[in-house]
């Protein structure tokens, strides 16, 4: 038993992944995270400013919160602009705060947020209609948890550097480990704060801690990495001349945001995992590893065993995964089905009673269930699945009604 749930635990993973990365390239992950990095560049220096009045607010002076967030950056992102911070530290200087000021600020932030919230969406393949005022009311929030994000960030960040100073002494080694897992656990909660905001359908707890751990693990890999590609190729954007750091922060922005739609991605198909499931055995025959992840919806009957009833109600539709099923009306056989073909889909789907009596044939049958839920989310997103079906039932309608004619 442990080692069918290992294997079905393995073969959901690796199918959400596959999944996952289909469906990104379908969405134009890409494309969007270049999109989103557009927005992100430019609604960097408002939400800098915002974040420097609300730490030199709450915790100590601008000067302090500049050199706090400066370090921040530099930690994240390899070679950060640092004219963006200058010009930062210059209108952080002027005083010139209100409450006008700040609501101008959040203001032009809000087409970033609205277009993560778009690309959620697309991700999620969610239909929700929103007013002018309500997506916009959203979009606030939502710029809100990234400034909350960033506050915790900058504020680990300058707890990890105190404590790698060494004026613990004898406690810096367990306090660096402490304080790396409240960094993570900070970061999760802040993702998991931003997809609640911006996601637009309920996502279930297990879901939502998932999802966010994986954004924040993706994110953090993306400093990382993009540290070591410029360590082995330092003159990458040589031709920008002078813009070279401009054009690498920029790229640095675009890769954040590819994972985060990655992460989004993966995050939708865990979701779905029970419709990707089925989805497939409308597409090909069941592979070996299909098997694998069926047996939670299938049950095997021995020969001759009845499935369904004529006038039972319809609940389910079956697809026989191996052996063969006799369908028949009123004691009169109207056909034997065998592997990779379905059957009990039109009670399901018009949620009438059956209109004939599904027994098992003389090697049994293995048969997979599915649900009107699952059935419908198949069809939604799945065009051509639709197309295959009512060729299916119209060829079903015709060899009855030329069985009809005989009789």
């Amino acid at each position: 038993m442990e080692h069918r749930k290992t294997r079905w635990s393995v073969s959901m993973a690796l199918l959400v992944l596959r999944e996952s990365l289909k469906s990104f390239t379908f969405n134009q992950g890409f494309d969007k995270a270049a999109t989103l990095s557009y927005y992100g560049f430019f609604a960097m220096i408002p939400m800098l400013l915002i974040l420097v009045f609300l730490v030199s607010s709450i915790i100590a002076s601008s000067d302090w919160a500049l050199k706090a967030i400066a370090d921040a950056a530099a930690d994240v992102s390899p070679r950060f602009n640092e004219v963006i911070l200058q010009q930062v530290t210059l209108l952080s200087k002027q005083r010139a705060w209100s409450a006008v000021s700040l609501l101008i600020l959040l203001w032009s932030v809000t087409p970033l947020t609205a277009a993560i919230r778009g690309a959620f969406g697309a991700i999620f393949k969610a239909d929700q209609t929103l007013s002018f005022l309500q997506a916009k009311l959203r979009d606030a929030m939502a710029v809100l948890m990234i400034l909350l994000l960033l506050i915790l960030f900058v504020t680990g960040q300058t707890v990890s550097t105190l404590i790698a100073s060494g004026r613990f002494g004898e406690w810096t080694g367990p306090l660096r480990i402490i304080s790396m897992v409240l960094r993570l656990l900070i970061a999760t909660a802040c993702a998991g704060l931003f997809y609640v905001s911006l996601s637009p359908i309920r996502l279930k707890v297990s879901l939502l801690l998932a999802g966010s751990l994986l954004m924040t693990v993706l994110l953090g890999l993306v400093g990382p990495v993009f540290g070591l590609i410029l360590r082995f190729n330092p003159d990458y954007g040589y031709v920008f001349g002078s813009m070279k750091a401009t054009f690498l922060l920029f790229v640095w922005v675009y890769y954040c945001f590819a994972a985060m739609l990655f992460a989004t991605e993966v995050m939708a198909n865990i979701r779905r995992r029970e419709v990707l499931v089925i989805k497939n055995l409308f597409l090909r025959a069941p592979t070996r590893r299909d098997t694998a992840l069926l047996h939670r919806f299938c049950r095997t009957w021995p020969p001759g065993e009845t499935i369904f009833r004529e006038g039972d109600t319809g609940r389910e539709m079956c697809y026989i995964i191996d052996g063969s099923v006799k369908l028949s009306h009123a004691g009169v056989l109207l056909r034997e089905m065998t592997a990779n073909q379905y059957f009990g889909e039109m009670a399901m789907l018009i949620g009438s009673e059956r209109t004939a009596t599904a027994v098992a044939g003389d090697a049994g049958a293995t048969v997979a269930a599915v649900s009107p839920e699952n059935f419908d989310v198949v069809l939604r997103e799945n065009p051509g699945i639709v197309l295959s079906i009512l060729k299916e039932m119209a060829a079903r309608l015709k060899a009855n009604n030329e069985q009809l004619q005989r009789l």
